[in-house]
């Protein structure tokens, strides 16, 4: 049988010419699908805790970091956009076989085109899954190569974007270096793992102070509900979007515009002027 160079992008392995993808980017994928229940998981882990958002600089530049991460936001929004947008390519595409099964979990070819009848859960999980069962029928279609590197882009986006300190909260960077700094959650101090003062030790900083800054250098921003919740949860008190929303139901919270996606936004200082603005000990 004739053999061709697989057609994704970062591949030139060769493969029967029958094939549309080769056998082992197709066990890549098949792996990935597998782990994105997991992953989706931690990127919501990811949204609840503290981390940096911006490109350095910290005090001294004009970064702006904040206790959530919009690239886990971005992150979890392409995963979940990726998958629904194939699981409905194959809805839409593939031709429909009506008939019973033989078993729930039958991967025979007539089994998998009577499935695809069948509607993925509304979750990151359940479309990874649906796809994951489906797979074989995406892939003999003739957008697999466009299918598998979308995919794989946006699976690999997201693992990249979980690597964070476990257990740790965001500190800001260092006033010196602009390395980030992560702490304990009850850590009176934090210190700069690059820097070191006259004597030779490990630069320290305030916590609290830290923390104060951050607060400061949010006020202006314009974000959704879920994000200032996740945001202001971690710097002053427990808020939830759901008590922002109520805000504005009530007329004492004015939206400010919306996002790319179509979320709401509002001025994280308007929600800290219903918060009563707690105040935070340097």
């Amino acid at each position: 049988m004739a053999r061709i160079a697989c057609p994704i992008a970062w591949c030139a392995r060769p493969m029967p010419a029958a094939h549309r993808v080769c056998a082992a980017c197709t066990s890549e994928l098949e792996r990935d699908l597998g782990d994105t229940p997991s992953l989706a998981h931690h990127l919501e882990l990811a949204l609840a805790r503290q981390v940096r958002i911006g490109d350095g600089g910290g005090p001294r530049g004009t970064e702006r970091p904040l206790p959530y991460d919009q690239h886990a936001t971005d992150a979890a929004t392409l995963l979940h956009t990726t998958l629904a947008a194939w699981t409905g390519h194959l809805h839409d595409t593939a031709p429909i076989v009506a008939g019973p099964v033989c078993a729930p979990a039958c991967r025979h070819h007539t089994c998998l085109h009577i499935t695809l009848s069948t509607t993925p859960g509304p979750s990151t999980a359940g479309h990874a899954r649906w796809l994951l069962r489906h797979l074989p029928v995406l892939l003999a279609g003739q957008h697999a190569t466009e299918a598998v590197e979308q995919l794989t882009d946006a699976i690999r986006n997201a693992r990249r974007t979980i690597d964070w300190p476990a257990d740790k909260v965001y500190a800001g960077p260092c006033d010196h270096c602009g390395t980030d700094m992560y702490a304990r959650p009850s850590a009176s101090l934090v210190t700069c793992p690059v820097c070191l003062d006259d004597e030779g030790h490990r630069i320290s900083y305030g916590v609290q102070a830290r923390r104060k800054w951050m607060l400061a250098e949010i006020e202006e921003l314009r974000l959704p509900a879920a994000d200032i919740a996740r945001a202001l949860t971690s710097l002053v008190g427990s808020i939830t979007p759901t008590l922002i929303r109520t805000w504005v139901h009530r007329q004492r919270l004015t939206p400010v515009g919306l996002d790319a996606h179509g979320h709401t936004l509002f001025r994280v200082g308007d929600v800290l002027d219903l918060m009563d603005r707690p105040q935070i000990v340097a």
